[in-house]
């Protein structure tokens, strides 16, 4: 996760100077759709032994706050490059076999940076599509009375995908409507997935304030 932020914001700060730069703050909402990759699996936690876990959500009913950093560098009259990092909090119902106490949802942070290419088909309207890193540092369970007992069901989860934007600028304003599908890069059969790879959609607001002029 930390070498693809590096890679992207190496990739912005490498036009800072040449071209029109601007960066700035952004909030959002996110709804995901969290699924497992197989219901019926063994899990191990130190002295419990689990044989199912299944996610309860329906479709992009796991909605979250977004918070980010957005970067966008103008590289030619109607193209831009745009690098995108956020946070979310995720918490979605879901239900483990053979626990003996009942629980209510699991609990789990979203890294996200992602590095795309925005094409402004007029002015203040654009269409954008590039490539994105999910990461989740670890998922706990969160039981009915509001306790995790520490118990991490799975960690260090890397998620990769494609996202789609479209969008409109009014001053300093950008108003944009993105859509990520994530893509498995995992196939080995003997060590599936906990959770499939993540889509979701959603729409955020960023305050952009330009940090350099484009050089003649």
């Amino acid at each position: 996760m930390k070498t693809f932020i590096l890679a992207i914001l190496l990739s912005f700060f490498s036009f800072i100077g040449i071209s029109q730069s601007f960066i700035g703050p952004t909030i959002g909402v996110d709804f995901a759709q969290i699924r497992e990759f197989k219901k019926y699996y063994s899990y191990y936690v130190p002295g419990r032994n689990f044989d199912y876990f299944e996610v309860s959500e329906n479709g992009y009913s796991a909605s979250s706050i977004l918070w980010g950093l957005k970067g966008e560098q103008k590289i030619a009259n109607a193209l831009s490059l745009c690098v995108f990092i956020n946070y979310t909090h995720k918490r979605v119902k879901a239900d483990i076999g053979e626990l003996y106490f009942p629980i209510e949802e699991l609990k789990f942070n979203v890294f996200q940076g992602s590095l795309s290419l925005k094409w402004y088909p007029k002015k203040r309207w654009h269409i954008g599509t590039g490539l994105l890193m999910n990461y989740i540092p670890h998922v706990k369970i969160l039981f009915k009375d509001g306790s995790d007992l520490g118990i991490v069901l799975m960690e260090n989860r890397k998620g990769y995908g494609a996202i789609f934007s479209t969008g409109y600028e009014f001053k300093n304003f950008l108003l944009e409507m993105y859509f990520n599908k994530g893509i498995s890069l995992n196939f080995e059969e003997d060590r599936p997935e906990d959770f499939k790879a993540i889509n979701s959609l959603g729409i955020s607001l960023s305050y952009l304030l330009r940090v350099s002029k484009k050089k003649n």
